[in-house]
């Protein structure tokens, strides 16, 4: 019975987060620009916010938590939005 378990595991795994390891790769290019860099957070974090079930739920809400309480990131992305030129944003470089 343990077998199939971690099988449906395994297969909810591959379903829902096969796209992280190759995100991950494309972060970790050097020369990567910070809005090419942001967009890439952007789309794993959809991609986490689109996965369904208790699982899904509890690693969205992992996932909010972190992004919530990174100060850092914030101001990268308020950074980006400047990069973009939008100009609707509240922090000062």
């Amino acid at each position: 019975m343990l077998k199939g378990t971690v099988r449906n595991d395994l297969a909810f795994i591959a379903a829902n987060y096969s796209a992280l390891p190759d995100s991950i790769k494309c972060l970790e290019e050097r020369n990567k620009s910070l809005v090419n860099s942001l967009d890439v957070v952007d789309d794993i974090v959809k991609k986490i916010q689109a996965v369904p079930g208790v699982i899904g739920r509890a690693v969205r809400e992992k996932c909010e938590q972190v992004l919530k309480h990174n100060e850092d990131f914030q101001q990268l992305k308020d950074i980006g939005m400047i990069l973009r030129g939008e100009n609707n944003i509240s922090t000062v470089i």
